[in-house]
């Protein structure tokens, strides 16, 4: 047998402290996974109540929605497992950015981390692809968004602009950002309930995101603010405003308060894509009139009616109101499209951030700087309250509920990554909310205003310094920012390479002098300093020096050119009682709210313009002569009741070549034109309102017979705009550019002809329209041209003597079918993508002849045709050189 030693173990009390050991173990394992589970369990108990209630917490309705909360629970599982269970099926894209640019980006991202928040500027973009499918992308992007939120963990926020020639998804601006900063689903339904009221709004949606081929996870695309958020949502391109916020956020990061900088009366306004804007001068104008709309409005000189669409900007706030949504109501996140057509600013709607909610009882549109002030006006809040009552009871007993739950029911599986909250939306709680809106008045609503700035702090910018080329002298405007005084120690003028020097004093101006403060939110006192009627202020740098009240730092000001406040609205109306004084061919018949003309031969003194919303009829043997630049500006029905034999005319008086032509833009009325003959319009320009065409007609239903357009020296003989329109034996002839342009417009062209066009006979973008038994002869461009989404059937028209005959092109659709087209120097169709946001456009025909044409059919790579059921062969297309 074998003695064991001294120290040697039994095997059976090496076992009991091996099994001892590992029970221990196992126990302490077993209670660290308790203490994780149970943290994992609290954290994420935690988060949801505090997004169920931190949103709640200002009016006193958390303790209703902690009883939710388990429910709540269960739902955000249920989310995750329909997740696991039916994997995302979102267009997954991926981001690509080289090491250097990678590394710029982080570096930007560590600064916002100190400061507290993001400023950005143009030097901040870095190249970088995205891929998707098999097409590679190339872009500049950089990190966005005010807070750091949009900075938190992996989930960076970034602003993406598509390098020119490419788009994704219909878009070449867009900001890529996690869901979180915009309440997940929230802002995705807030939009397209927008859009689907005829309100201008973002398209917002979800991706799957890699970076550098790491797997980011959802993220949000929100269009910005382009020519294809516009285009898109049947608008023309036209300016976007903002108010410019960077001394909103700057103050902060210096005093840790927004302080007399909250407030858009001391704000500049500005532009989106403001280097495009520069180069292009109908734009800039459009600018120049947007911005003098807005500060008229500011100024208190301009009513609602005169600056905003009213009808538009009511709708919006009211659906901001039923969705308790003030984020979308703060100044610096409201964003202005200038309409060129109607010359009106229209609201864009942008960031409501749907968990937040405002302090205090009351409207949401009482709180805030600017909507109250569109609230003072009886004929905005008559609107208002109007489209509150039908949008409210649209909540409550229509099927916006419904639809806004089952939108919520297909979005929160694919945003359910884990097991966070996703508060739902408080459709409940908000039809309550909405049962007491059509009852509501519009009573006084207090809020919280944070403390007065100082005069030892530090300001960013503490004076706004313009000047104004335009007025008669020219002169500076000083405008204070801040709630203390601010001296003005000099104004001087620089030309490039020269030595800078003092303005000369002028009468009545001695320096130093003060500006006066700014009461905190409040309107400021402009100071204005004429200048030297000889000094040409484009030619010279001008700046000027300044020190707040109780300061030593001085600040150097750059006087930048800035339209002045406007004082009347660009878009004209008269008076009953003028247009009647003025023009005594008028004839006015109450009962049917017109004017009327009798027969005969009237020459127009000036401008021909109509009261708000009164028709005009013109009878047979009706002529009436406009002298050169002079027009008839309606916003009511036109009746002209020609005929064969006595037609009416419209037409330049002895001795002008030309008038400027026929513009209704907001008629609520359908127009009716019968033999009617206009002549020599070169297109309307009043006060920097530039309808496009000799004749516009938008918004309403059209229709002209038996009629001539002839001698257009226009962009356009005839502009439909979002019109219902049917065209039957109209003749277009001699016309310097297109002939009928049919913009975002439903209807048909039936018989009569086109001769002798200088652009396109018939050009439409965004429209739905019949051809049928047209002549169209001598074009210089295109025949037909079918754009941007359009559906256009053609058939038995006869083309010859054309550049095309037809094109189809951007997603559009044409057939044409039982038609001739001869003597085409191009091609007899061509079928191709110009705006590649857009895509591939698409061509049907059937029994269509050509004879005399460079090329039957041309159709560039992507897109497609058919002749008579057989496809036609794609080639590569480059348009530049085709048109």
């Amino acid at each position: 047998m074998r003695i064991r030693g001294a120290n040697e173990a039994s095997p059976r009390r090496t076992s009991r402290e091996l099994f001892r050991f590992s029970l221990k173990w196992a126990l302490i394992l077993a209670g660290l996974s308790l203490v994780i589970a149970y943290s994992a369990t609290l954290i994420v108990v935690g988060m949801t109540l505090f997004r169920a209630v931190q949103p709640r917490l200002s009016n006193g309705a958390a303790r209703a929605v902690i009883r939710d909360v388990p429910a709540h629970l269960v739902a955000s599982a249920m989310n995750h497992l329909e997740a696991v269970r039916h994997p995302s099926e979102l267009e997954r894209i991926h981001l690509d950015i080289a090491f250097k640019d990678l590394e710029k980006l982080r570096a930007k991202r560590a600064e916002a981390l100190r400061l507290g928040n993001l400023i950005t500027s143009d030097d901040d973009f870095v190249k970088a692809s995205i891929r998707h499918g098999d097409e590679s992308i190339r872009t500049e992007i950089r990190l966005k968004g005010d807070l750091l939120d949009h900075l938190d963990g992996d989930k960076w926020s970034f602003r993406v602009h598509v390098r020119k020639g490419d788009q994704l998804f219909g878009m070449r601006r867009f900001s890529l950002q996690s869901p979180a900063v915009r309440d997940f689903q929230g802002e995705s339904i807030f939009l397209e309930h927008l859009r689907r009221e005829g309100i201008l709004a973002p398209r917002y949606f979800f991706v799957d995101l890699t970076v550098n081929g790491k797997d980011i996870g959802v993220m949000a695309i929100e269009e910005h603010f382009s020519k294809e958020l516009l285009e898109s949502q049947q608008r023309r391109e036209g300016v976007i405003l903002r108010f410019d916020e960077n001394p909103f956020w700057m103050n902060r990061n210096l005093n840790g308060t927004f302080g007399p900088f909250n407030n858009p009366y001391v704000a500049t306004l500005k532009p989106f894509r403001s280097g495009k804007v520069s180069k292009s001068p109908n734009l800039s104008a459009d600018l120049d009139v947007a911005i003098g709309l807005m500060r008229g409005f500011m100024d208190r000189m301009l009513g609602p009616r005169d600056v905003f669409d009213l009808e538009l900007m009511a709708r919006f706030v009211a659906i901001v109101e039923i969705w308790n949504a003030h984020h979308a109501l703060s100044w610096h996140n409201m964003r202005f499209y200038y309409n060129p057509l109607t010359a009106r600013l229209e609201p864009v709607g942008f960031d409501a951030h749907l968990s937040a909610r405002p302090q205090g009882p009351g409207l949401v549109a009482r709180t805030g700087h600017f909507i109250p002030l569109l609230l003072e006006h009886e004929v905005f809040r008559e609107v208002f309250v109007r489209e509150l009552a039908r949008l409210s009871d649209e909540l409550v007993n229509g099927d916006l509920a419904t639809w806004a739950r089952t939108r919520e029911a297909e979005l929160l599986p694919t945003l359910q990554e884990g097991l966070e909250y996703i508060a739902p939306l408080p459709i409940d709680s908000l039809k309550r909310r909405a049962t007491n809106l059509t009852r509501i008045t519009l009573a006084s609503f207090e809020h919280f205003l944070p403390p007065l700035g100082r005069p030892d702090m530090l300001y960013p910018e503490p004076v706004k310094a313009y000047v104004c080329t335009e007025c008669v002298p020219p002169r500076i405007e000083l405008v204070n920012a801040l709630p203390v005084p601010v001296s003005v120690l000099s104004i001087s003028a620089k030309q490039s390479g020269a030595v800078e020097q003092a303005l000369a004093p002028v009468e009545g101006v001695e320096v130093p002098f003060d500006v006066p403060p700014t009461a905190y939110q409040g309107s400021p006192t402009p100071i204005r300093v004429p200048l030297a009627s000889d000094l040409d202020p484009q030619a010279f740098d001008l700046e000027a020096v300044v020190r707040v009240s109780g300061q030593g730092q001085k600040h150097s000001i750059g006087v930048v050119r800035y339209p002045i406040a406007r004082r009347a609205s660009a878009l004209p109306a008269a008076p009953l009682a003028e247009a009647l004084a003025r023009h005594p061919f008028l004839n006015w018949e109450g009962g049917s709210n017109r004017l009327r003309v009798d027969a005969g031969v009237w020459d127009v003194e000036g401008s021909l313009v109509l009261p708000e919303g009164v028709g005009l009829l013109l009878m047979a043997g009706v002529e009436l002569r406009f002298a050169e630049g002079e027009s008839l500006v309606s916003s009511g029905a036109l009746l002209f009741r020609g005929t064969a034999e006595k037609p009416v005319r419209l037409r330049p008086s002895e001795g002008h070549e030309t008038w400027g032509g026929l513009a209704s833009i907001r008629s609520e009325a359908a127009h009716s034109w019968n033999h009617v003959v206009v002549e020599a319009t070169a297109g309307i320009a009043r006060s920097g309102w530039r309808p496009t065409g000799g004749v516009t007609l938008r918004g309403a239903d059209v229709k002209i017979s038996n009629s001539v357009f002839r001698g257009n020296r226009s962009e356009d003989a005839l502009n439909l705009v979002r019109s219902e329109f049917e065209l039957e034996n109209v003749e277009f002839d001699d016309t310097s550019s297109d002939a009928v342009d049919a913009d975002f417009s439903n209807g048909v062209i039936r018989g009569g002809s086109f001769s002798e066009i200088g652009g396109d006979g018939i050009d439409v973008s965004g429209a739905k329209i019949e051809v049928d038994g047209v002549e169209l002869v001598d074009i210089a461009d295109k025949a037909i041209s079918v754009g941007e989404a359009s559906r256009v059937h053609v058939h038995d028209v006869r083309i010859e003597r054309v550049a095309t005959g037809v094109a189809s092109k951007d997603r559009s659709e044409l057939f044409l079918e039982d038609s001739l087209i001869g003597t085409a120097s191009v091609a007899g169709v061509t079928v191709f993508t110009k705006k590649p946001e857009y895509g591939p456009a698409s061509a049907t025909l059937e029994d269509v002849e050509m004879n005399a044409v460079a090329r039957e059919v041309l159709v560039q790579m992507g897109s497609n045709a058919t002749v008579d059921g057989e496809a036609v062969a794609e080639v590569p297309l480059d348009t530049d050189t085709l048109y």
